[in-house]
């Protein structure tokens, strides 16, 4: 949960949800109104894609290292 506060994309998103909420109190309900909302919608996804592919990643070079497979070891075995 932490690296998900802690995150520049979803501290991003955060900022932007209150940017489109803002515009929409502003507007009229028109297609450009929507179509801030899927955007926004879009960025979450890409935010929170992006943090759980860093954690995938972390976990991948602790197993690593678990095992022994760091690159050296790797590259010494081929």
């Amino acid at each position: 949960m932490r690296k998900f506060i802690t995150s520049g994309a979803m501290i991003s998103s955060v900022m932007s949800f209150f940017t489109t909420l803002r515009q929409t109190k502003t507007q009229r309900r028109r297609w450009k109104t929507i179509l801030m909302w899927i955007s926004w919608a879009l960025s979450v996804a890409i935010a929170v894609a992006a943090v759980l592919d860093e954690r995938d990643e972390e976990r991948e070079k602790e197993i690593e290292r678990g095992y022994g497979l760091d690159n050296s070891s790797r590259s010494s075995r081929k």
